[in-house]
């Protein structure tokens, strides 16, 4: 956060920046736009607190808000599941590794850091949400004109896509879904 804020003060850009818990933290009809971007929803273990994060973004917008969340998407995943993913960093590389749990509803990550023939793991779990499901729990929370797109450029949602973008309005403002 601080680093962001001194980004910020250099482009001379007036903002307000938060750290707080996304499972409690609602602050009503106060923010235009809510994002949460590189895969940063999904990971609670308990689906009804995943849940709860998009009822609190609902409530903390201005009415005619969006919310905007970028994940990868079951049918992005799909395309590639079982590959290892390798990274090369300077000096080192990563290796990734993707394990699809419970029927398709999660997701395990596993990280592999190897720099000077030392290497380090570490692991992560999350649920996956297809297009359909996403926009669902969307609509559950309170958003109406839900979309999703494969891009956060507008592109269309479909097998060639590389992400899941999904954005919902929250009802009774007056901006439409531009």
């Amino acid at each position: 956060l601080k680093r962001a804020q001194a980004v910020c003060e250099d482009a001379a850009v007036d903002v307000r920046l938060i750290r707080a818990d996304m499972l409690t933290h609602v602050e009503p009809e106060s923010y235009d736009v809510v994002l949460n971007v590189f895969t940063s929803f999904g990971y609670f273990d308990d689906p009804r607190d995943n849940a709860r994060v998009l009822r609190n973004a609902h409530e903390s917008l201005a009415p005619g808000g969006q919310l905007l969340i970028d994940v990868m998407g079951k049918e992005v995943l799909a395309g590639w599941i079982g590959r290892p993913q390798i990274v090369e960093l300077d000096g080192a590389y990563v290796v990734q590794r993707d394990t699809v749990l419970d029927s398709w509803t999660r997701l395990r990550t596993d990280w592999t850091l190897v720099r000077d023939g030392i290497a380090r793991d570490a692991s992560i779990t999350s649920f996956l949400y297809s297009a359909a499901e996403l926009r669902g729990l969307f609509e559950d929370a309170g958003f109406a004109e839900v979309e999703c797109f494969g891009g956060f450029d507008g592109e269309p949602y479909d097998h060639h896509s590389k992400r899941l973008i999904v954005r919902g309005t929250k009802p009774g403002g007056d901006r439409g879904s531009s």
